[in-house]
């Protein structure tokens, strides 16, 4: 029972983990790399900003829902 639990959080983690990167890939991380936009002439405060933004919002949960997904497994078989 527990390695199904595990399972679906894991499918769920890497879900919005995807739905961030594609909004980030569309979105936030195309603005950042145009020139002549306002991240480009932005502080290094902005881009560690971006970068930890980044970590938390995509590959966090990439990274979660994959561990969970394995232990998942791992509990099942």
């Amino acid at each position: 029972m527990l390695g199904a639990i595990l399972l679906v959080a894991g499918v769920i983690l890497m879900a919005v983990g995807l739905v961030f990167l594609g909004s980030w890939v569309n979105g936030r991380g195309e603005r950042a790399g145009r020139p002549g936009s306002a991240l480009t002439d932005g502080s290094k405060t902005e881009r560690q900003l971006m970068d930890l933004y980044f970590i938390a919002a995509v590959l966090a949960p990439l990274l979660a829902g994959a561990m969970l997904i394995a232990f998942g497994l791992q509990q099942l078989l």
